[in-house]
């Protein structure tokens, strides 16, 4: 078995874009929703649309969460690729680029079901 240590700086940096673009998209759905929920508190009232406002305050504020979530890691990312390529230069060495995509979609799904109920 082959030991290696430290990462591949390239595919740290793509996954911070990635991650980077997933909590912009998440601040949109958001900002969406906000403006939806608005819309439909004009013209709706009672109990349902009373728990259907507190129930998005609920989700927005998650999607809020999930989206400093994720940009700050993606700074970490960004910030580990520095550390690794100053490392590298410094003769540490380095790991090869494997072309594989980014770590994000074995990433979600394992965070968003914690931050936001029923998924």
């Amino acid at each position: 078995m082959l030991y290696r240590k430290g990462a591949d700086p390239d595919a740290l940096e793509r996954t911070a874009r990635e991650l980077t673009a997933c909590a912009g998209e998440v601040d949109g759905i958001r900002a969406t929703g906000t403006r939806a929920l608005a819309v439909i508190g004009r013209s709706w009232g009672g109990d349902d649309a009373h728990a259907a406002q507190e129930s998005w305050r609920t989700t927005a504020s998650a999607l809020a969460a999930l989206g400093t979530t994720l940009e700050s890691m993606s700074r970490r990312l960004s910030d580990n690729a520095r550390s690794q390529r100053s490392t590298s230069n410094e003769g540490g060495g380095s790991l090869p680029t494997s072309g594989r995509p980014g770590l994000l979609p074995g990433l979600l799904p394992g965070l968003l079901p914690g931050l936001l109920p029923g998924l």
